[in-house]
């Protein structure tokens, strides 16, 4: 399951690159979402 979930996030991370290349405004908020996610994740696994 926990391999599920970092491929997920490596996917995100690699789609959020793309988008904030073209879309600088929304960078931060990619960058809480995906803390915030990680957070709950390390949670999860403990």
């Amino acid at each position: 399951m926990t391999r599920y979930k970092l491929i997920v996030l490596i996917i995100v991370m690699c789609l959020t690159s793309h988008a904030v290349s073209r879309r600088p405004i929304l960078h931060d908020l990619l960058k809480t979402n995906i803390g915030l996610a990680a957070k709950m994740w390390a949670k999860d696994s403990i």
